[in-house]
């Protein structure tokens, strides 16, 4: 079964994909926020464990149709958080374990890939142009421009975001103020966001949203040669999508790369030799979402004192390599120099690689030398600035 979970800072949701309609389904919940929020499960993110984020995964699976799945079927479950962080990912990975649920049917998303997968997934007259989400949080409004380009033969989706924050505009989420009051500095927000811009349809999502009818004027903005769509239930049903898209098996795949917030947009390689055939050794590709990027490959060494690491970013197409200093690992003669090589990444802009020293089997034993080092992926970005 193709299962979306979206787990928010005060409630989440839980649909499957139907493959007679050929949409995600939503599905029902007992504990809603309120009666008009049904399929939304109140749950507190802020402060959770990770035994308070496996009841809640167990909850929310239960509500599933029992004849919803497949025998024999392989699950694949994507979750999107709107705390995309490694504490918070990382609590997540604990509970997963304890569901029972094998984890390699899991895969987990922030909301800005979640937007993405549900907005490209729509009918092409809905992107053509591309497509803009309006979230409306407690803290302002968020938008988040996307649109198809293509670079080098390869289709990929960048992102443009912004965040509008005023007393005015955090007031409606904050349920002090109304739409209707915040509708002027609104319309400007929108304009602003849209400006310069051909869309295609407009998302609107978020507390601030959360209204029977949008006023007049706002409404004729968002809707001005495009269509508009709002609902909470996006997310979650991006995550859906996701899970299809991923399973491999069972060929949905978009071979489009992604290339938005919490997805790795600078791949590293290596220059490696392999069977006295020169080649570029791929370590991590660009569109990996960056919790899912760590790699880690074990190396012969010839006689270098660095390894170059080659950074190319898939947006600008810039390249440009980082030495790592390895004096401090012993030499062999022989071709026995054997180090692990890792990647481990904390964020979509910054990881740290590790180099470790293996020794030769029951020939050579370690030194125990390990070399670490940071890199900043956004450093070409850094420098066009300061050209």
């Amino acid at each position: 079964m193709i299962v979306g979970i979206d787990i928010g800072q005060e409630s989440s949701q839980i649909c499957y994909y139907d493959e007679q309609q050929r949409q995600p389904v939503s599905v029902s919940v007992v504990n809603s926020v309120d009666n008009r929020q049904k399929y939304q499960f109140g749950f507190m993110l802020s402060g959770a464990n990770q035994d308070n984020l496996k009841e809640l995964l167990c909850t929310l699976l239960a509500l599933l149709p029992k004849n919803g799945r497949k025998a024999g079927e392989r699950d694949s479950i994507c979750v999107t958080v709107s705390d995309f962080s490694k504490p918070v990912l990382e609590k997540l990975s604990a509970a997963v374990q304890l569901t029972g649920y094998a984890k390699e049917n899991w895969s987990f998303i922030s909301h800005e890939e979640a937007y993405a997968y549900y907005a490209f997934s729509q009918k092409k007259e809905l992107y053509v142009n591309g497509a803009v989400l309006l979230d409306y949080r407690e803290d302002g409004l968020h938008t988040h421009y996307m649109t198809i380009v293509k670079k080098s033969g390869q289709e990929m989706i960048p992102e443009e975001s912004h965040v509008y924050s005023s007393e005015m505009i955090c007031s409606v989420p904050q349920r002090r103020k109304t739409l209707a009051q915040a509708e002027k500095e609104l319309i400007h927000c929108v304009q602003d966001a849209l400006k310069d811009k051909i869309v295609s349809a407009v998302y609107l999502t978020g507390a601030g949203f959360e209204a029977e009818n949008l006023p007049k004027e706002l409404t004729h903005v968002l809707c001005a040669r495009r269509k508009a769509f709002a609902g909470q239930n996006l997310f979650v049903k991006g995550a859906a999508y996701a899970a299809l898209k991923e399973d491999t098996s069972a060929g949905h795949s978009s071979g489009r790369l992604l290339a938005c917030r919490n997805r790795i947009t600078t791949g590293l390689e290596l220059n490696i030799k392999e069977r006295g055939e020169e080649k570029r050794f791929r370590m991590v590709r660009p569109g990996t979402n960056w919790y899912e990027a760590g790699r880690s490959v074990e190396l012969i060494l010839e006689d270098m004192r660095t390894i170059p690491v080659i950074l190319h970013r898939c947006d600008t197409g810039h390249e440009w390599t980082q030495e790592i200093d390895i004096s401090a690992i012993p030499f062999r003669q022989g071709r026995m120099t054997r180090v692990a090589f890792e990647v481990r990444f904390d964020s979509d802009s910054h990881c740290v690689v590790r180099i470790e020293d293996m020794g030769f089997g029951g020939f050579v034993k370690s030194s125990g030398v390990v070399v670490e080092e940071e890199i900043n992926l956004e450093t070409d970005k850094i420098a066009q600035k300061e050209e």
